[in-house]
């Protein structure tokens, strides 16, 4: 299981037949990602690699497995002379389960295979998930629904798939208790739980302004200030 937990950073990928995800690899029969998210460029360099996406390259097809409330940032590529299974959030999908995704990373891979969200659906559904289609540079995937920047940065995108999302700050110190937050018109949705009094990423910068007010530690010159 793979919950409440983030990865950024760049990937490469040589092995044959490989198979690559910027946060996870292949996912394992009855596993669970939830409220999770990745901004890691994802590189497949072999031409014979099987499944390659932005945070998942494989799932699996097990009673119980599923994938909700989560997102990938970064970009996709994988060699266009090959057969390999490329999306923007997921490879190849083959869980029960897949709903409220999105991805919004470029996205680079055989014309045949590769998708903005995801490049194939083996088995199961992915319900209520979206990709940015001019980001992306993809018009198609094997499953989601394709938006313009301009509607991923729009909450009634979200709503209307019934995602838990709000665009309005707290009058409080305490955030929103939605699941998904966002800036309307400057930013596509962020995981609530990404709010943090203590601030370490870009992503926690951004939603300090989901609250009235935050007491904020920082960090300054690679000392952590008190």
């Amino acid at each position: 299981t793979l919950t409440n937990s983030y990865v950024t950073g760049t990937l490469t990928g040589s092995r044959p037949g490989g198979v690559f995800g910027g946060a996870v690899g292949i996912m394992g029969n009855g596993a669970i990602i939830s409220n999770s998210y990745a901004g890691v460029n994802v590189t497949a360099t072999d031409v014979t690699a099987s499944d390659v996406g932005g945070f998942l390259g494989r799932s699996a097809s097990g009673a119980g497995t599923s994938i909700t409330n989560s997102y990938a940032t970064g970009s996709v590529t994988a060699q266009t002379g090959g057969s390999t299974f490329t999306g923007g959030f997921m490879g190849r999908s083959l869980a029960p389960t897949n709903n409220n995704l999105y991805s919004s990373g470029a996205v680079t891979g055989p014309a045949a295979n590769t998708g903005g969200l995801v490049g194939s659906v083996t088995s199961g559904s992915v319900t209520n998930s979206f990709w940015d289609t001019q980001s992306s540079g993809r018009a198609t995937s094997a499953a989601g629904t394709g938006r313009t920047t301009a509607q991923m940065m729009t909450l009634a995108t979200f709503t209307g798939a019934s995602w838990s999302a709000t665009a309005t700050p707290s009058t409080t110190a305490a955030p929103p208790a939605n699941t998904w937050f966002m800036f309307a018109s400057q930013t596509r949705p962020m995981l609530m739980l990404e709010w943090k009094n203590l601030i370490l990423t870009p992503h926690q910068l951004q939603m300090a302004g989901a609250a009235k007010s935050l007491s904020v530690r920082g960090f300054r010159e690679g000392r952590r200030e008190p």
